[in-house]
């Protein structure tokens, strides 16, 4: 288990410590944000990645789903010879749902370090697109609809949409 440490004064000094070393004197500076990425269409599976700090000894990931808001932690020690810009965490067996992850150093005396942003993977990249109706084709209005049916076919910005509630009309 990580140990959280806080930044301490040195004995002699009334100045504090800046906020990314630990009270052991240890660099444990917060990293940049992860980058989630999709690893299958199912959308059973992410990567999580983001930049290397050079004194991390591990890092300390949050998984956050959502829907249920559980957070899971994983812990990813760094490699004795890493030669990669990136680290990243493979998160496989997922339920489908919207995801965030969060990052945190962990410097060699076992101090975490403040958390990275959050980052969202939204639910769109799990869903495929709905079935059409029967008797309708992409692009057409379906039979009888005739060529006079308010609001066919969509705009694309509202087929494309990613925010939450209702699509809404471009804006022109």
């Amino acid at each position: 288990s990580a140990i959280t440490c806080t930044a301490a004064a040195p004995p002699d000094s009334t100045a504090p410590t800046p906020g990314w070393r630990c009270s052991h004197g240890s660099l444990v500076p917060p990293p940049a944000p992860p980058e989630l990425l999709p690893l299958e269409e199912g959308g059973r599976s992410i990567v999580i990645q983001w930049p290397v700090v050079v004194h991390a000894a591990a890092y300390t990931v949050e998984l956050f789903e959502e829907r249920s808001a559980a957070v899971e932690r994983f812990h990813r020690t760094v490699p004795e010879n890493l030669t990669e810009a990136l680290v990243e965490l493979r998160v496989v067996n997922l339920q489908p749902g919207s995801y965030g992850a969060s990052v945190r150093c962990v410097a060699p005396c076992g101090c975490e370090s403040a958390p990275s942003g959050w980052s969202f993977l939204p639910p769109a990249w799990m869903m495929a697109p709905p079935p059409l109706p029967s008797g309708w084709q992409p692009g057409m209005p379906p039979q009888g609809a005739g060529a006079a049916t308010p609001g066919f076919p969509p705009p694309p910005t509202a087929l494309l949409s990613t925010s939450p509630g209702p699509p809404r009309a471009p804006v022109e």
